[in-house]
């Protein structure tokens, strides 16, 4: 049998897995654009796409999706402990961030409101010293601890 990361890989273009794979170590599409020399347009085309084809309904799940499938982050990795380091309720939203939840749906799970979810992914994302909850999502999963 195909292991999963093959399986989600055969549904996308070679150029929407080097989409994806920025994407899920946390690029943002003006970086994805750079990092391939692509126009912005080209690269929003691409992700719109690619979340057709993984039947995802956020960049956030997509990202998520592939990489459970790689099994193994190839990124930067935080330490368990940097992970561990996070408050409890912070540890809570990053594992729903890490899932593909918008900040909507983390806040009627965990009962907060929106802006409380906001403050949190922005103090996560000090914490870890990344720019983007996508990014603290995936040093989460390297860290073993998603």
């Amino acid at each position: 049998m195909e292991d999963a990361s093959d399986a989600v890989a055969a549904r996308l273009s070679p150029r929407e897995i080097q989409v994806i794979e920025l994407l899920a170590a946390g690029a943002r599409n003006k970086h994805i654009a750079i990092a391939l020399g692509l126009s912005l347009h080209t690269v929003k085309r691409h992700v719109a796409r690619t979340m057709v084809k993984l039947k995802v309904g956020s960049r956030g799940e997509a990202a998520c999706m592939w990489r459970r499938s790689l099994r193994a982050g190839a990124g930067d990795r935080a330490s368990a402990r940097e992970i561990e380091e996070l408050t409890r309720r912070e540890r809570d939203v990053l594992a729903r961030v890490a899932d593909g939840a918008s900040n909507d749906r983390i806040a009627a799970e965990l009962r907060l409101s929106p802006n409380t979810v906001k403050r949190h992914t922005a103090n996560i994302r000090e914490k870890l010293g990344v720019h983007s909850r996508l990014h603290a999502a995936a040093l989460m999963e390297g860290a073993g601890a998603g």
